[in-house]
């Protein structure tokens, strides 16, 4: 239903296309949550929750890290605010162990030649 005064303008939740106020954007191949109205519209949410942590807007040096890992989970004791080649090295070890594990390896795994009887 549009406006009292006969608009066809529909604010928030009243607008078929609106979508909550945020989406999931694709980044380096990861998703994340993305505001989509308002003042912050464009930024990513796991850095906004940041900000509100640090009192601060990010320094150009630093980046958010989800501490397990699920990008989805922005919860304030879920968020690290680290360095960017620490955001890299935490990244390429939570990949390295993802391969790992869906071949069948752990860490464990590593130097233990399978014995049989």
């Amino acid at each position: 239903m549009g406006a009292a005064n006969g608009s066809s303008f529909q604010p928030g939740n009243e607008h078929p296309r609106w979508k909550g106020g945020v989406t999931v954007n694709k980044l380096k191949g990861v998703e994340y949550l993305r505001v989509s109205a308002g003042p912050q519209r464009g930024k990513y949410v796991h850095q906004l929750v940041a900000e509100a942590k640090l009192g601060r807007p990010l320094e150009p040096w630093e980046t958010v890290e989800h501490d397990n890992g699920n990008s989805f989970d922005n919860s304030w004791n879920n968020i690290l605010i680290v360095s960017r080649p620490e955001n890299t090295k935490r990244m390429m070890a939570r990949r390295k162990k993802a391969n790992a594990s869906e071949h069948g390896h752990s860490d464990s795994d590593k130097g233990n030649a399978a014995v049989s009887d």
